[in-house]
């Protein structure tokens, strides 16, 4: 009997079959899926439910084979919240097997040779399993698994020695998907960084994933280490008319974090328990309005209630007195009417309680968003050093600090994601923005889901394109294919002369390093895979430099709009308290430069007008050249037909 690897690499293998009445269906895990069950049980975790539909994917019947990559969430609770799926498809005659079973009623048979992982290794992984799936389906005998136990141990032993960071991009043929959509390979570059709503359509799905996964290795780092919370939708409770309301506490959020590297110049202590705290999630207007100003006086019980007040109180509402007092003095500080002196049947105390209704949906709904307190000044604000989540401990400020400012860092929380000295990877799938590369028809709800703020993803079901209304843009596997719905975001993803001009440089080269047969793939070779990302790399950190620079003449060249929306992302944020340094890079455009006439027919390029007006252009130069070429000819024949004693010159005397 095979003796199983343990390996926290790999996870499992699995078959996934067709059944005729079933559908999809797990036929095989090693593994078991489930504890304490048989290898062949095809029991599922909840959590996966779904898995059969992904690794035996929506229109397999139309392709012999296929290899689809996708993401599953963790079971477990750990660092690692994202399982990487790489499944091998497969469709044999069913009168070419040989010890037939009674579920294979049909002409065909379809089967899938899955492998989950820990480790976004898809390439690596697929090469492998798919000389394991051809082995396999060669004994024509799927009865027969140690085959498959074999694999498990071999690839167990095989990804143990393997690095993620240099075998992550293996298999990725990125020059196809530069050759696919030409310059605009650049405007899904942006587009992804804009944390947009988006989905790519096009079969079959190993194309499908490999124009996905090849973008993302556009960013470095990115799928290496940035996909661990790639598929955790957001925590953050949100209202909606079916919520259930319950009493909200401060352990329900997850995401209430205060950087703990501002605390000690705002003599800020943490010796309270959080229940007789002032809440630092107050939003940003009524934080900082519940700070007294140099010539403003408050009462001198603002901090805590009464001996009387707490006697009346239960334990447990002490600290709803003390925040309700606090908000109280901060609403007349600003100006605010007091509403105990108003008559509760009136018309003005009905309008106050209706306005501190809604300032209370409003700081209920903050409270998700994570404060920094800072001078005033531009600090960088490091997420690596030790933070405070408010549920744990709490935070007292003193009044005296009352010309501090309260400042509001809009980003949900600090990630998991390994982040080095220049801010990279990107934090771009984190937070409730979520990266499937394939997912089928039974995820089609995650298109409203309200807990995902936005997501890339990568579909085959014809259906998915029919939900317009929640997805901003819509790619599929040819230029003209990206449909972008949003107006604004289109003039926040036009290219500017220099992005046209670096973005026509690569697909030029590419076009003519294949066109030549030059292309030497995982090589830095120019016009491969590794100089194209090279090319980007540069891109995106002389991005990060001009944005450093705060020069508007340097953005400019990036498009002003593009940068202004990408600074409200939560990348963004996230790379901003981040980064300490980017070296030996220089703040502008890599192709900044005045404009040439070459410019001028790349602008005209990217339109139908364009187009025409230079294809006009062309046929009238055409035409000119054509022109001046039979003009020459002519003046050239009349000149060599010309007879010598015409072009002799005259003698003194006149004679000839």
């Amino acid at each position: 009997m095979t003796s199983r690897c343990d390996s926290k690499l790999l996870l499992h293998i699995i078959v996934v079959g067709f059944h005729h009445k079933k559908g999809c269906q797990v036929e095989f895990s090693y593994p078991p899926l489930v504890p304490d069950t048989g290898e062949c049980s095809g029991e599922v975790p909840l959590e996966w439910k779904h898995l059969p539909t992904l690794a035996l994917p929506d229109g397999a019947h139309n392709y012999s084979k296929d290899t689809i990559y996708f993401h599953l969430k963790d079971k477990k609770d750990s660092s690692n919240t994202t399982v990487y799926g790489v499944s091998c498809y497969r469709q044999i005659d069913a009168k070419d097997i040989v010890n037939k079973t009674d579920d294979i009623t049909r002409g065909t048979v379809q089967k899938s040779v899955c492998v989950l992982t820990t480790m976004p290794c898809f390439g690596a992984v697929a090469a492998k399993l798919e000389l394991v799936t051809h082995a396999w389906f060669e004994q024509k005998d799927f009865t027969q698994l140690d085959l498959l136990k074999d694999a498990f141990n071999s690839l167990s032993l095989s990804l143990i020695s393997l690095s993620s960071e240099s075998q992550a991009t293996m298999g990725l043929q990125l020059h196809e998907v530069v050759k696919l959509y030409k310059y605009k390979i650049l405007v899904l570059f942006k587009l992804i960084m804009l944390e947009r709503k988006t989905i790519f359509f096009m079969t079959p799905v190993s194309d499908l994933c490999n124009v996905i996964l090849s973008l993302l290795s556009l960013f470095p780092g990115l799928l290496e280490l940035g996909l661990v919370e790639s598929v955790q939708p957001t925590k953050t409770p949100i209202l909606t008319p079916t919520t259930p309301l319950k009493k909200e506490t401060f352990d329900e959020e997850p995401f209430v974090e205060v950087s703990h590297s501002q605390l000690k110049q705002l003599n800020i202590s943490s010796d309270t328990s959080v229940e007789s705290s002032f809440a630092l999630s107050e939003p940003a207007d009524l934080a900082s309005s519940a700070l007294p100003t140099a010539d403003s006086s408050l009462p001198a019980a603002l901090n805590r209630p009464t001996s009387k007040e707490l006697g009346s109180l239960e334990a447990g509402d002490v600290g709803k007195a003390q925040v309700e007092s606090i908000k109280n003095h901060a609403y007349l500080a600003a100006g605010g009417v007091d509403c105990s002196a108003l008559e509760l049947d009136s018309a003005d105390a009905l309008y106050q309680i209706d306005l501190e209704d809604q300032e209370n949906y409003i700081w209920s709904s903050s409270r998700s968003r994570t404060l920094a307190l800072t001078d005033g000044e531009n600090q960088d604000l490091s997420l690596t050093e030790p933070l405070v989540q408010a549920e744990r401990k709490s935070l007292t400020i003193d009044i005296s600090q009352a010309k501090k400012k309260v400042e509001v860092v809009p980003i949900l929380s600090p990630t998991s994601i390994t982040i080095d000295k220049a801010g990279l990877p990107l934090a771009i799938f984190t937070k409730g923005s979520v990266c499937h590369p394939y997912l089928s028809l039974s995820y089609y709800d995650i298109l409203e889901d309200i807990n995902i703020r936005s997501f890339v993803i990568g579909a085959s079901n014809v259906l998915f394109k029919q939900k317009k209304q929640n997805i901003d843009v819509l790619v599929e596997d040819e230029p003209a294919g990206i449909v972008i719905m949003d107006k604004e975001l289109q003039k926040q993803l036009q290219l500017t002369t220099e992005d046209l001009r670096f973005a026509h440089f690569i697909s030029n080269r590419v076009e003519e390093t294949a066109a030549t047969g030059e292309f030497l793939e995982a090589t830095e070779w120019e016009g491969g895979d590794e100089w194209i990302r090279a090319q980007f790399k540069d891109y995106l950190q002389s991005l990060m430099a001009s944005v450093l620079a705060e020069d508007n003449n340097l953005l400019e060249a990036f498009n002003i709009h593009f940068v202004n929306a990408w600074k409200s992302t939560h990348n963004y944020k996230v790379w901003r308290n981040t980064v300490q340094q980017l070296e030996d890079v220089i703040p502008g455009h890599p192709y900044q430069g005045g404009v040439t006439l070459n410019d001028v027919k790349l602008q005209l390029a990217r339109s139908e007008r364009g187009r025409k007006i230079n294809a006009a252009v062309d046929l009238a130069g055409k035409t000119v050249g054509e022109a001046l070429t039979s003009a020459k000819s002519f003046v050239s024949s009349w000149w060599s037909n010309k007879s010598p004693t015409d072009t002799q010159p005259p003698t003194e005397d006149g004679g000839t």
